[in-house]
């Protein structure tokens, strides 16, 4: 059982989470063309074509800086053209369905480091 950092930005425009597809190469070593395109998701004017990858075990850093476990469905994001017309890769995203199903948000401690605030009321 093997845990990968992966960076992701919490972006509420998008209605999915989703691992970038260099992300997604890195940690799984998996071909796109191996895996079925569910879907697709319109991300700040880009098409993005969703890969589904099932649940996964995603890990966050409380306000007291202890390890937190959240299972949640996570996608494969790749982009339909070519990666030369963009100058940075797409980044990895919690998405607003994460946010929403686990009633979570971006929190601030007294020195004003980000944090991820989870609700305990579920």
């Amino acid at each position: 059982n093997t845990s990968t950092l992966i960076r992701a930005i919490i972006d509420n425009g998008s209605p999915v989470t989703l691992i970038s597809d260099v992300d997604l190469e890195r940690v799984r070593k998996i071909s796109h063309r191996r895996l079925e395109i569910v879907g697709q998701v319109n991300l700040g004017g880009l098409k993005i074509d969703l890969i589904d990858l099932g649940e996964a075990i995603l890990k966050f850093r409380d306000e007291n800086n202890k390890v937190v476990e959240i299972k949640h469905r996570v996608y494969g994001g790749k982009l339909p053209i070519k990666k030369a017309y963009f100058t940075c890769p797409l980044p990895s995203i919690i998405g607003m369905d994460f946010l929403r199903e686990h009633a979570a948000g971006i929190m601030f401690d007294k020195n004003g480091n980000p944090f991820l605030g989870i609700s305990e009321d579920l």
